[in-house]
């Protein structure tokens, strides 16, 4: 059986995909560039492996865009695009902060995690304050009890 993430477009709605910078259990996250704007993007390949699934995480995602459309926070990210082929559905979201100021283009930019920051901590001589802790994790909290607070369940929480 051939591997339904080697069938994904180089191009999707006018996003060009540039290099992988993230790997889960649903699918890949892409950085891609706008043909249009220029500007970079996050871009999630969730492939065909299971038409069922896939026509659920379509509605589910659809449903979301809509629902939170709505809700206006800087702890919320937006899903600005969904689409679809017949490999599989894709979402196109704001990219990320970088770990360091090197342009997204540049092959050593990596996207700024909570896994990334860890790592950067475990360099230094103390580990995070309880108030960097809060800092750290109330943006996420936020978030999820705003989607909680409008019935959205956000399903794709990670550590990292």
């Amino acid at each position: 059986m051939e591997d339904p993430l080697s069938e994904r477009p180089d191009t999707l709605d006018g996003y060009r995909l540039i290099r992988l910078i993230g790997r889960g259990g649903f699918g890949e996250v892409w950085l891609c560039r706008s043909e249009a704007m220029g500007d970079y993007r996050a871009l999630k390949w969730i492939p065909s492996t299971n038409k069922g699934r896939l026509e659920k995480e379509y509605a589910s995602l659809l449903h979301c865009r809509k629902a939170a459309a709505a809700l206006r926070s800087p702890s919320l990210l937006a899903i600005e695009h969904v689409g679809r082929t017949d490999n599989g559905l894709y979402y196109v979201m704001p990219l990320a902060d970088g770990v360091t100021d090197t342009d997204p283009a540049d092959p050593g930019w990596i996207p700024l995690s909570l896994a990334e920051k860890l790592r950067g901590q475990t360099e230094l001589p103390v580990w995070f304050s309880s108030a960097e802790v809060i800092a750290l994790m109330s943006p996420v909290l936020e978030g999820l009890q705003i989607f909680t607070e409008a019935g959205l369940v956000h399903r794709d929480v990670k550590p990292d």
